[in-house]
């Protein structure tokens, strides 16, 4: 019984967090370097990141 509240309390927040999401409207941002600021033609990125030290 334990194990399906669980299960059933996870899945409730995977929802509310997907509907944040889609209610947002905003894109989902990646690490790689700004991926979502790319053109959609770009199968890479392009952009060279400089570390300072």
């Amino acid at each position: 019984m334990t194990l399906i509240f669980t299960v059933l309390i996870f899945l409730g927040f995977m929802l509310m967090l997907a509907i944040g999401i889609i209610f947002s409207r905003k894109s989902i941002k990646s690490s790689c370097c700004g991926a979502a600021d790319l053109a959609k033609d770009k199968a890479s990125c392009d952009k060279v990141t400089k570390q300072t030290e």
